[in-house]
């Protein structure tokens, strides 16, 4: 019998690059941090056609998320410092990471290279910071900055190795290779 549990938002781990080449982990005072590939449709009508046909022609990704003003974190310290400052350009944009820890996790040698994940620039976009119930809470968006780099992340390090074969190893991608479909 197929497994028909949905996935949580814990199987995910989510990392930004705040200082220097460090990742940090996205976790504590995060109450939301959503994946909205935002596909952009095109269309086109011939003169022989009563319909258009459609098809989908790029992205426009971002991940909207809200934060609890938790300043000792240092991945929620960094955007309210974006925000206050109202920084741009280039002191707006980083690396992205997003996991999945229900991937095939990939060992080379002694050594793990981590679970199958995606990598991509971004520019980080404050929204506003809100009174919520007495508490402060933040918002904004991730917006893409060019296309997804995958590969293997090592949670335990912090890093990123490119590897398009990751992609083979996400926790979807076994389903469809399975014949299970």
């Amino acid at each position: 019998m197929a497994n028909t549990s949905v996935r949580q938002r814990m199987q995910n781990a989510d990392y930004l690059k705040v200082v220097g080449d460090a990742f940090e982990f996205m976790g504590t005072g995060f109450t939301k941090l959503d994946d909205s590939p935002a596909a952009s449709p095109k269309s086109k009508r011939y003169i022989n056609m009563k319909s258009e046909s459609q098809s989908i022609s790029s992205y426009a990704w971002t991940a909207p998320f809200t934060f609890d003003q938790i300043d000792s974190e240092k991945v929620i310290a960094y955007l309210v410092k974006i925000g206050k400052e109202e920084l741009v350009a280039a002191d707006t944009e980083t690396e992205y990471v997003s996991v999945d820890l229900l991937g095939t996790k990939e060992s080379s040698g002694d050594a793990s290279k981590g679970y199958p994940a995606r990598k991509r620039n971004v520019a980080i976009e404050i929204s506003s910071f809100d009174d919520s119930d007495g508490e402060i809470e933040g918002s904004g968006n991730l917006l893409a900055k060019g296309d997804w780099v995958y590969g293997w992340f090592d949670t335990a390090l912090k890093t990123f190795e490119a590897d398009e074969t990751a992609k083979n190893s996400f926790a979807y991608a076994k389903t469809l290779t399975s014949g299970n479909l």
